[in-house]
């Protein structure tokens, strides 16, 4: 086993990484790393981060600080397309203490997309009217080209159908 990348840090005081969860979760087609975290700052704090991994570079992306009352915690992070709309969704759950008990608290997260992906519908959207336009002139010239020549088939010779479609400067043409 090789380890690739290290990486330590803290917010604040102290900061305890509960939950891992890996998934293209920006729709940029490359796996993102999505880690919950327990923040203490002297008040209990959650985080949920996005981070880019390429081999060489470990980059946070996308980070989210929340607190819902005292001992907040996120315990646990997955990711998926939840309500099936095409965004991929990163869930936390975990827990924050309510006098002596602790209640349950579940987020549901995503990220905006990149502007770039709607260029991709335009692309495809100029590339079939091209295609299109292609074929209708193609068959408009194929249908409008006068017949000069067919074979006589008992003859097996060229006979002339018609002139050719040039106006003629002479009359007696």
């Amino acid at each position: 086993m090789t380890l690739e990348k290290s990486h330590e840090w803290y917010n604040f005081n102290l900061t305890e990484i509960k939950s891992v969860s890996i998934e293209d979760v920006d729709g940029d087609g490359k796996q993102e790393i999505v880690t919950s975290e327990f923040v203490w700052n002297g008040t209990s704090l959650a985080e949920l981060s996005v981070w880019d991994w390429d081999g060489k570079t470990l980059a946070l992306k996308s980070s989210q600080i929340w607190c819902s009352g005292d001992g907040t915690c996120p315990w646990n992070v997955d990711s998926g397309d939840v309500d099936k709309d095409g965004v991929t969704e990163m869930v936390t759950v975990g827990c924050m203490f309510a006098g002596i008990k602790c209640s349950g608290h579940l987020r549901i997260w995503s990220i905006s997309r990149s502007p770039a992906f709607p260029l991709y519908g335009l692309y495809v959207i100029v590339a079939t009217v091209a295609i299109v336009l292609a074929f209708a002139g193609a068959y408009f010239y194929v249908r409008k080209k006068p017949k000069t020549t067919q074979i006589d088939p008992f003859e097996d010779k060229p006979v002339v159908l018609a002139r050719s479609l040039k106006p003629s400067s002479n009359a007696l043409d």
